[in-house]
């Protein structure tokens, strides 16, 4: 098992058991069902020392407990800060990972590695991104020409615009159904989608 998978094993198991990876019609990479009526949002920074926390020790449980109300879906928005230097490239490299499932993996490896990668030069970061890559057996060629059209790249920043149109300011934030919250620990958010599908629930009976 590679150094990635290794830095990365326990939270991917624990996040699989609550979770779909897919590719949203927006563009952005999701987990559980694509058609869910609640969805979580997170707007995240892959250099955001809060954002790895989040991953580190919260993530893995918190989409066990989305499972477990059933009805959500967690989805992941680029919301790179101006202030980190490696942040948009981090970013893209994940995006041209391509496959969902490996997407997440190597988002959970960016953040694994963050200590790592976020203190080099950007073609110093570049390079740990394609070493990352490969150990994930992501085709090279595929890889690199993707990180070098800059497509995802531009998708990373105009995603981060919409989402300051919203109101999004910091990372980690979180939406429900587009609402931003505020929250100081999960259970913020956990109470917040339970509230949303309650809503969800009487005007479903209401409409009967």
């Amino acid at each position: 098992m590679g150094l990635i998978l290794t830095a990365c094993a326990a939270l991917t198991q624990s996040a699989s058991l609550a979770s779909e990876p897919h590719r949203l019609p927006s563009g952005r990479y999701g987990l559980g069902d694509p058609a869910a009526p609640v969805v979580v949002t997170e707007y995240a920074d892959f250099q955001c020392p809060g954002c790895q926390n989040f991953v580190e020790y919260d993530k893995a449980s918190f989409l066990i407990e989305l499972k477990q109300l059933g009805n959500v879906r967690f989805e992941y928005a680029d919301f790179p800060l101006p202030l980190h230097r490696n942040a948009v490239a981090a970013a893209s490299a994940a995006r041209c990972v391509q496959d969902p499932a490996l997407f997440w993996t190597f988002h959970d490896a960016l953040y694994a590695r963050q200590q790592e990668w976020r203190l080099q030069s950007p073609a110093e970061a570049t390079q740990t991104f394609l070493r990352m890559a490969q150990e994930l057996k992501v085709p090279s060629h595929q890889f690199w020409i993707c990180q070098t059209t800059g497509r995802e790249a531009q998708f990373v920043q105009a995603d981060a615009r919409r989402s300051r149109a919203k109101g999004v300011r910091a990372t980690p934030s979180f939406a429900v159904n587009g609402q931003l919250i505020s929250w100081d620990g999960v259970e913020d958010i956990e109470a917040m989608v339970q509230k949303t599908l309650a809503i969800a629930r009487t005007a479903a009976q209401q409409a009967d």
